[in-house]
């Protein structure tokens, strides 16, 4: 917990705070931040669920929604984002963050403050990106279980484990086996 004086101060100096908008989601912030964290922009807009705040940190990236008697706070850490989009318009700008499991839409009129935030957001995404690609990673070797013979069958020696296969590379961006899905309709059979 964070005292909410540097709270306040910190978004002043990265050029957000407001007097009367966002009072909740500052107060919020306050309880978030750990205390040697740092505050690196924050920008008010709307997101899927309503009016927030996200906030970049140099450990995280929060979106906080606070109102009456309802709390939606969600915590993505920089090793979690996949990809990151930037667009602006004529008024207002929207930057989309990609997870494995979930995207953030994020829109604001703050147009330059959202584009420095999406920038450090991309910094950080690559730095970590490329800290991984230095340091080697192993694919752990997956063993299936060989099939159960029957008391009948003599035992056959089993084939190694690389012909059951081995685990997928992991994808170098989402460090995750990168999966691939095909859609498949009840009215067509997959054996024929």
């Amino acid at each position: 917990m964070v005292q909410q004086d540097h709270v306040r101060t910190a978004l002043k100096r990265v050029g957000m705070y407001n007097r009367y908008w966002g009072q909740p989601e500052i107060r919020e912030l306050a309880e978030v931040l750990m205390p040697d964290e740092l505050i690196i922009g924050a920008v008010n807009g709307r997101y899927e669920g309503g009016f927030a705040m996200l906030v970049a940190t140099d450990r995280r990236l929060l979106l906080i929604d606070k109102k009456m008697m309802f709390l939606n706070l969600e915590d993505i850490r920089y090793d979690m984002i996949a990809k990151v989009d930037y667009s602006a318009r004529l008024l207002d700008a929207t930057t989309v963050a990609h997870t494995l499991n979930d995207v953030l839409r994020f829109r604001t009129m703050r147009q330059h403050g959202l584009r420095r935030l999406t920038g450090f957001m991309q910094q950080r995404v690559m730095e970590l990106r490329t800290m991984e690609q230095r340091q080697p990673v192993e694919a752990p070797m997956v063993v299936y279980a060989a099939p159960v013979q029957s008391l009948q069958q003599p035992a056959a020696s089993t084939p190694p484990a690389q012909t059951f296969g081995q685990r997928a590379t992991p994808h170098p961006y989402v460090n995750a086996p990168l999966t691939v899905r095909r859609r498949v309709s009840r009215f067509y059979p997959l054996s024929d």
